[in-house]
């Protein structure tokens, strides 16, 4: 029995270290997936769940990671005394309740902590909550408590010495950083750095070559992503020239929570689809829990679009048939199998092509299956094809012309 409490014991610490380990594993492999550019999605929650708490509070920042969402945006500021703080004004008039309007950079983080952040997004009319303004060492600590990494949004005037304060905390490996600055200033701000957090920049304006001019000196600046703040509806020339630059390049980071800054897209499954189908593996939303579903619903799919291929590969056997007519469901089979191929070879696909892959390779596997018993006896098989529909259209059509035009020849005579 002594032997046996001496096992138990041992036995609990170490299960007891790995519960409490594995928020931390969690959050660190989520910043190294942001850093490798054909990594898996990655859902950004926007300052926290600001349509339930105050945006940047520490209760909004924690219900937000809760939900399953790889990362947690928020906004980094620092005060008179030194102190880094979530906020994201420059001023407290938007988002403290506070007699007069004060400058951040201007107040010590004691006086700020003697007001109340404003409910969700503040502005004026908003009501005071019983949140106050946290420090980043708040927020870094709630993150590795509950297995979130954030996306600190900052400029480039606090990227250095927010840098040496990452690291001194030793929380590079699950942070990252989105910097509101030109490509050569970032790259300036980290030169001869090491340890660093994935570093984002972020790119505003329509025209192309200046986007894929930012995108080359991010690239050659070590950054790990770009978010763009366009207004471009994403045409043909913009999907080629800039989007395409990011595949085996940079993360593409689109923020549809504002959607005159992402091409007029919203913060729904259905622009999420979009967004993701043109190149985007980074997506900032105020839907928190949405996303973190449609990632789930995202494996889930692949899943099923693996179990489909390789059971149509190496299970099935695409029959041989000498016909002319089995043509267009060789095509359709094989068309599904090279996409199913894409797809699954490729980590940030959306839930729509998933789907979509999935039905036509099922579908042309069932026409096979279907009509193989006719097309080997050569006969036009079940399936009721768009060119056959149109063949047996045209051939009624002349018909019913020939017929009219014999019979006013008839009637004349």
């Amino acid at each position: 029995m002594k032997s046996l409490r001496k096992l138990i014991f041992p036995l609990l610490a170490v299960l007891l270290a790995a519960v409490c380990l594995a928020p931390c594993a969690f959050a660190g492999e989520a910043a190294d997936a942001l850093r490798d550019p054909d990594g898996p999605l990655v859902g950004v929650s926007n300052r926290g769940l600001r349509r339930e708490y105050p945006e940047n509070s520490l209760t909004g920042i924690i219900a937000a990671g809760k939900t399953g969402v790889g990362y947690v945006l928020t906004d980094v500021r620092k005060t008179a005394d030194g102190v880094f703080i979530l906020f994201a004004d420059d001023t407290t008039e938007r988002m403290l309740d506070c007699p007069e309007v004060k400058t951040v950079a201007e107040t010590s983080f004691a006086e700020l902590t003697e007001y109340k952040l404003k409910e969700y997004s503040g502005g004026a009319g908003a009501k005071g909550s019983e949140e106050t303004v946290p420090t980043l060492e708040q927020a870094l600590a709630a993150a590795k408590d509950n297995g979130f990494s954030l996306l600190l949004k900052t400029d480039v005037s606090l990227l250095s010495a927010l840098c040496d304060y990452l690291a001194a905390k030793d929380k590079t490996g699950d942070t990252a950083l989105l910097v509101n600055a030109k490509a050569s200033e970032i790259a300036a701000a980290l030169a001869g750095r090491e340890n660093l957090p994935p570093v984002l920049g972020v790119k505003r304006g329509n025209v192309i070559f200046s986007v894929w001019s930012y995108l080359k000196q991010a690239k050659e600046g070590g950054l790990s992503g770009v978010q763009l703040q366009t207004t471009n509806r994403y045409g043909v020339n913009f999907h080629q020239t800039v989007l395409g630059r990011f595949k085996g390049n940079l993360r593409a980071v689109a923020d549809p929570t504002d959607s005159r800054l992402c091409g007029a897209r919203e913060d729904s499954e259905k622009w999420w689809d979009d967004l993701i189908a043109r190149g985007y593996s980074v997506i900032v939303t105020d839907e928190a829990a949405l996303f973190a579903d449609y990632l789930t619903r995202n494996d889930a799919a692949r899943e099923r679009l693996n179990g489909l291929y390789t059971r149509y590969t190496a299970q099935w056997k695409l029959p041989e048939i000498a016909s002319p007519r089995f043509n267009d469901y060789h095509k359709a089979y094989m068309d599904a199998k090279t996409e199913a191929e894409r797809i699954l070879s490729d980590a940030s696909v959306s839930n729509r092509e998933i789907s979509d892959c999935a039905a036509a390779l099922q579908k042309a596997v069932d026409d096979i299956n279907a009509n193989y018993g006719a097309l080997e006896q050569g006969s036009a098989g079940l399936t009721v094809t768009a060119p056959r529909v149109a063949l047996c259209v045209g051939a009624v059509i002349v018909v019913v012309a020939v017929q009219v035009f014999f019979f006013k020849r008839r009637k004349k005579t």
